[in-house]
């Protein structure tokens, strides 16, 4: 299980610190794949969001990025980058160019392959991509159905809001059941926050069994019951 996992790097780290276990034991600890050298950034190639600049050429990827994007704010309605966009990139919250992208993975390839062999690495960095661009698929579905209850009228835009369209980073305080229920999903099936990580990082971070444990079978939970029935969840 990925918490399991987490668990057990973290009392393996106090075992090595109280020497219970020597340093030199084969066994990873937090500090071993995200601290290295002494250094605390803890980037990753797909940052906090699991989001990233270029898009893909896949078309469809391409598409449900921008949208996800535009939901959390740093694009505009008309994919335009806003106030926020600058923001989030002087935090460092995601990575806005190939090299920088490209920089973080091959940091975490090297990181992996001091355990585990170099296709065992890409493959399962592989894995990760593309559960990625499923919950992107998913998520950019959910999204949609409730920009189009704003463009239709039955979402009016609150005072606080820059554009009539659902922004994710107002986390629990959204304006609307709906969007409470899509900053959930967000927290299931599209960010890394705290233990409800999502199904892409679970899936690069802890596997697939962590990603079906914290990610997509959170989403059967997260879902509404009936998007097709959008009129009825603007209440």
């Amino acid at each position: 299980m990925g918490d399991a996992f987490s668990f057990e790097a973290w009392v393996r780290a106090l075992l090595m610190q109280s020497q219970t276990l020597p340093e030199s034991a084969a066994a990873p600890t937090c500090q071993t794949c995200h601290m290295q050298e002494g250094n605390h950034s803890v980037n990753s190639p797909w940052g906090f969001l699991a989001v990233r600049l270029p898009l893909p050429q896949d078309k469809q990827w391409a598409d449900d990025r921008t949208t996800i994007l535009k939901a959390v704010g740093v694009l505009d309605p008309a994919g335009k980058p806003t106030p926020r966009f600058d923001v989030m990139k002087q935090m460092d919250v995601f990575r806005t160019t190939e090299a920088d992208w490209r920089r973080e993975r091959d940091k975490m390839i090297k990181t992996c392959n001091q355990c585990h062999s170099i296709n065992f690495v890409l493959e399962e960095l592989q894995k990760g991509d593309d559960i990625i661009r499923q919950a992107d698929r998913l998520m950019a579905k959910a999204i949609n159905i409730v920009a189009d209850l704003y463009k239709d009228g039955l979402l009016q835009k609150p005072k606080h809001y820059a554009y009539p369209f659902p922004d994710l980073l107002t986390f629990h305080d959204a304006p609307t059941p709906i969007e409470t229920k899509l900053f959930v999903m967000l927290l299931s099936t599209a960010c890394g926050l705290s233990r409800g990580r999502s199904t892409r990082i679970r899936t690069i971070r802890s596997g697939t069994d962590g990603a079906r444990c914290n990610g997509t079978s959170q989403k059967s939970s997260t879902w509404p019951k009936s998007w097709d029935d959008s009129t009825n969840q603007s209440g």
